[in-house]
């Protein structure tokens, strides 16, 4: 299908620092970190995060187009923060350590701050006095079509702020509000994402923004992904963004609708480098290779449950106890 085929692999990126001004080196998943921080497709597109900002700063997603300007495409738009971002790609068939193409991208922020009043919402524009809710500020970028779907999810609130990052308890109940803006890629959205950042700034310095590294299936917020969790997510199956029963870490794939086809982009295990639901010998024996440098992660980059940008010794023992005890929720 020539280099930039069907979408293939979605990678978390992690272990983005503390917002110091300045570019970050995060770890882009099974990719590891790279030079400069910097990255970069077999097609020359790019990634980038940056913590930059007038006054307090903020992170920044950057996505470049081989040839074309560099533009956000995700950004904190909360004091206090918590923040998580995933590229979806192509695949690595060359073995080179770089995705062949970028086809989405997603950031999300939760509103785990400090303040109930907002004068107005950094992320919606909107004057809210007694926020009474929880706000999800996400954004998708369509890489083939340059579509940017911002969206703004409000969730009842059921813990006082300031929420911890990532939190020890589910602070989000009911999702109450879906707010949906679809402009594509370019100076529209670029004016966004200015207007954001003059309302960020009026906010009072408060909380470190950090990054949500909890697990993706974990939507009861106990810890754990179990069968209570399958349950919470079968029961989105058949929304879409902005419908009842829409959840946006549900969406495993972020085009918008979900299906049982996300299941398995969700649920994920460590060490499960198939996917399937099962850890076995060979996996473990990947998994041993990675971490003595044999191997490359992206050969089984559910091994690494941290997004670190490696395996470790008790990512091994963990994925040991799953071969031995089954995958949770499976």
């Amino acid at each position: 299908m020539g280099l930039c085929g069907t979408l293939l692999a979605c990678i978390a990126s992690g272990h983005f620092q503390d917002c110091a001004p300045g570019p970050r080196n995060p770890s882009w998943g099974s990719f590891g970190k790279q030079a400069g921080g910097i990255l970069v497709a077999d097609s020359g597109d790019t990634l980038d995060l940056e913590c930059s900002g007038a006054g307090v700063p903020s992170f920044k997603l950057f996505y470049t187009k081989s040839g074309e300007n560099r533009v956000r495409v995700g950004r904190c738009p909360f004091e206090g923060g918590c923040n998580r971002a995933w590229f979806w790609h192509t695949g690595n068939s060359n073995g080179n350590g770089r995705p062949e193409c970028f086809a989405r991208i997603q950031w999300i922020s939760r509103d785990y701050g400090n303040f109930d009043d907002r004068h107005p919402n950094p992320w919606t524009g909107v004057d809210e006095p007694q926020d009474d809710k929880i706000d999800w500020a996400e954004t998708v970028l369509d890489v083939g079509t340059k579509q940017t779907t911002k969206t703004d999810y409000k969730f009842e609130k059921v813990a006082g702020y300031p929420i911890d990052c990532p939190p020890t308890t589910k602070p989000e109940g009911a999702l109450i509000e879906t707010i949906v803006v679809d402009p594509l890629l370019g100076p529209v959205t670029e004016a966004f994402f200015d207007e954001v950042e003059i309302r960020f700034q009026l906010q009072p310095e408060g909380v470190i923004m950090g990054q949500d590294t909890s697990r993706q299936c974990d939507f009861d917020g106990d810890g754990n992904c179990d069968e209570t969790d399958r349950a919470f997510f079968a029961g989105t199956v058949g929304a879409c963004r902005g419908e009842g029963g829409y959840h946006p870490l549900a969406d495993g794939n972020a085009d918008g609708c979900i299906t049982t086809n996300d299941s398995a982009l969700v649920f994920t295990c460590g060490g499960d480098c198939g996917n399937d639901g099962v850890v076995t010998v060979d996996e473990l024996l990947t998994m041993v290779n990675i971490a003595l440098s044999s191997s490359q992660l992206w050969t089984c980059p559910a091994g690494d449950a941290d997004h670190s940008g490696d395996i470790t010794i008790n990512e091994i023992i963990q994925a040991v106890g799953f071969a031995l005890n089954n995958c949770p929720g499976y």
